[in-house]
C-alpha cells in the first residue's frame, strides 16, 4: 500500500486571502484578533466579513447539521466562549462560557468583544 500525500505551501491555521484582499476566516483554525474576515458558509466565502476584536482567537466550527436557517458556532480560543452567527446573514443567538459541568454567562470583557464582533458585521460583495 502507498499513500500520497500533498504539499500545502501555508500553514493550516493560516488564513486563506480572498481575491479582494480580505482574509476568509479558516474552518475549524484559530483566526487572531485585530484583523478583518470574510465568513465562511457552505464550503464557500460568503458576502458578509467581520472585525476580530484584539484579545480574541476565534475558531469557527461551522453549523449544526439541522432544518432552518444555519448558524456557524464560533469560539473564542482565549475564554472558552461560543457565539452563534449566521454567516449569511449576520443574525446571531447569543453567546455563552462553557464550564466544566454547564453553561455560564461570559465575564464583561469577553461579552464587550462579542458585541463588538456582532457590531462590525457588514456586508462586503464578493468580487
Amino acid at each position: 500500500r502507498y499513500a500520497v500525500f500533498g504539499w500545502d505551501d501555508r500553514p493550516p491555521s493560516e488564513p486563506e486571502i480572498g481575491p479582494d484582499g480580505i482574509r476568509i476566516i479558516p474552518h475549524k483554525h484559530a483566526a487572531d484578533g485585530g484583523h478583518t474576515y470574510r465568513l465562511y458558509g457552505r464550503g464557500r466565502p460568503t458576502s458578509l466579513v467581520i472585525d476580530v476584536p484584539s484579545g480574541m482567537r476565534l475558531i469557527d466550527l461551522g453549523a449544526p447539521r439541522s432544518y432552518g436557517p444555519a448558524l456557524n458556532t464560533y469560539e473564542d480560543e482565549i475564554s472558552g466562549s461560543f457565539l452563534w452567527l449566521s454567516p449569511y446573514t449576520g443574525r446571531h443567538a447569543g453567546y455563552l462560557m462553557k464550564t466544566s459541568d454547564s453553561w455560564t454567562d461570559t465575564p464583561a470583557d469577553v461579552a464587550a468583544r462579542f458585541e463588538a464582533l456582532i457590531a462590525s458585521v457588514r456586508e462586503v460583495p464578493l468580487p
